[in-house]
């Protein structure tokens, strides 16, 4: 009996310690095929479980668990009020991969090694993510008069599963400013071939992101970057004071009302000011009805066609509230808007504790991640202002809680918590 329970504890004792490893392939499939979703939640839920029998608490505590705690609450609350389980369940078993996956990285990175790698990793997915765009995004439109649409209609469409040029705008927005962070911080630390691999994704983001056309990710990046430079260089407030004098210079010369019709979409009503406003008007109006629970994860055009008809759309043309802070509050109410700032702001005080410290420090990691993170948090957020692309509705949903694992894992160890439970994980480990 005590030789079989020695195997079962050596056995749950291996799979604990390569969590991430078996994780990631769960939710790499899910993100490639839908349909492996569900398998992704259950061993999310299994790894829940192993975490609380093997290293005696379910995850490192971490500074924004009582956020996401009032986030996950929410999952119940959406399942309970939905009119179609099946769209509702599919971005609610989203949002629980993601958190989970999210704990599975911080309780993975022990160590500023471990840091390092996760960085390196966003380097890497920042290439993956452009080699794909290539040949999925229909790039068959034009949005700016010198990128014509036969140009861009040239690139060969190899792979069948289509990536919205959006959605993955979306997602390049706040990787470029934290692989940027890393490599200008670390510059001189950084190895010839590893100055290239991050130099290659800063390179291959930034340019498909501008084919991408996304006005708004364009402009979430470039007051991104002119953040981080502002942060990294003595004198880089000058950027700051530069960039405000040539856009009141714009407003001036061109007119804010104009400015406006050259930033919207003229091919499309939804990309026009009036077509927004609409579309968030809707929004609105919808929260002010369903304040404390929401309409139900992924239903903002199923609810909204019937209830809230828009003038200038057919139903089914608008799935979403093109807003991210009022997409969070249409889906899961008032409480998941609380949630998700508090989520966002907590990690954002960490990003600024690790810039702080690895300034202080001289630790080149810390400073650039940091300062990458904080970049990055305010693309992200300025994107969602027009666009909602990074909430659950779309299978790479999970990389905005990887993007915040980082911050969170790398302040458990440069910050110097959670000491105790460190030392249990190589008890077991050894």
């Amino acid at each position: 009996m005590s030789e079989l329970r020695n195997r079962f504890q050596k056995s749950a004792a291996f799979l604990a310690s390569n969590e991430i490893w078996i994780m990631g392939a769960f939710v790499a499939g899910s993100v490639l095929v839908e349909r492996l979703l569900p398998f992704a939640a259950i061993a999310a839920l299994c790894f829940w479980l192993l975490r609380r029998l093997v290293l005696g608490t379910f995850s490192l505590r971490t500074p924004i668990d009582w956020a996401v705690g009032l986030l996950l609450l929410m999952i119940p609350v959406t399942l309970w009020v939905t009119t179609d389980m099946q769209i509702t369940l599919t971005q609610a078993l989203r949002l629980f991969v993601g958190v989970s996956f999210f704990y599975t990285i911080v309780n993975w990175v022990k160590s500023a090694g471990r840091v390092k790698l996760v960085g390196y990793g966003f380097a890497l997915v920042g290439i993956a993510l452009t080699g794909a765009g290539v040949f999925s995004v229909n790039w068959g439109f034009e949005k700016i008069p010198f990128m014509p649409a036969g140009l861009l209609g040239e690139i060969p469409h190899l792979i069948s599963d289509a990536i919205n040029a959006n959605v993955l705008a979306g997602y390049l927005v706040f990787i470029v400013p934290l692989v940027s962070g890393i490599l200008i911080v670390n510059w001189r630390a950084l190895s010839y071939i590893e100055k290239i691999v991050f130099g290659v994704s800063i390179a291959t983001m930034t340019a498909i992101l501008i084919l991408t056309q996304s006005r708004g990710a364009m402009i979430a990046l470039v007051i991104s970057l002119i953040g981080l430079i502002a942060i990294l260089w003595k004198r880089g407030w000058i950027w700051i004071v530069i960039s405000s004098l040539g856009a009141a210079l714009a407003i001036i010369l061109i007119g804010f009302t104009r400015l406006l019709s050259m930033l919207s979409f003229p091919s499309s009503i939804i990309g026009t000011t009036e077509g927004r406003l609409e579309i968030w008007s809707r929004a609105i109006s919808i929260i002010h009805d369903f304040p404390l629970t929401g309409i139900g994860m992924g239903l903002f055009g199923p609810v909204g066609d019937p209830l809230y008809p828009l003038s200038s759309y057919s139903p089914g043309a608008v799935p979403h509230a093109h807003n991210l802070l009022l997409q969070v509050s249409v889906d899961l109410g008032l409480p998941g808007l609380i949630a998700w700032l508090a989520i966002w702001l907590l990690i954002s005080y960490c990003a600024w504790q690790l810039f702080s410290a690895g300034r202080l420090n001289k630790d080149g990691w810390a400073y650039g991640i940091g300062a990458g993170v904080l970049c990055g948090q305010v693309a992200l957020l300025l994107h969602g202002m027009t666009d909602a692309v990074t909430w659950g509705m779309v299978r790479p949903a999970v990389l905005v809680w990887v993007f915040w694992a980082l911050p969170v894992a790398a302040w458990n160890v440069y910050m110097k918590r959670n000491d105790h439970y460190s030392k249990r994980q190589l008890e077991i480990v050894k």
